[in-house]
């Protein structure tokens, strides 16, 4: 499967967060003596890595967002019953894994959740 490569940043000091384009311009503006506006450490800025999908909305999903859904826990004559679902996207050993935060993961279809915010 193919995807797109791409970061995003958010700089601590600024409290902002950059678009990969955006962050390459931003980082090269040090080179014109602009350092107060610059991070000076990694620990200054937090990458976060897209992860190849889209949520339900059309919003790309990257590394550090907190995803919602509502899962059908089960099914019968009587009605069905959902549970909602909340979780942090994580790096984890080779891939993108997730974090829960609110219910007990049983599925989870990036492309049927909703991007709600990021750590």
């Amino acid at each position: 499967m193919k995807r797109d490569i791409k970061f995003r940043a958010w700089d601590t000091i600024l409290n902002r967060m950059y678009p990969a384009f955006e962050m390459k311009e931003y980082m090269s503006s040090n080179e014109m003596g602009q350092d107060n506006m610059v991070p000076q450490t990694a620990n200054e800025i937090t990458l976060m890595q897209f992860i190849g999908v889209k949520d339900v909305k059309g919003i790309e999903i990257y590394e550090g967002d907190v995803l919602y859904w509502n899962h059908l826990v089960y099914f019968s004559r009587k009605g069905e019953k959902y549970e909602d679902q909340i979780a942090e996207v994580i790096w984890s050993h080779a891939g993108f894994s997730i974090r829960m935060i609110k219910g007990a993961m049983r599925t989870l279809d990036f492309e049927t959740s909703q991007v709600i915010g990021n750590k």
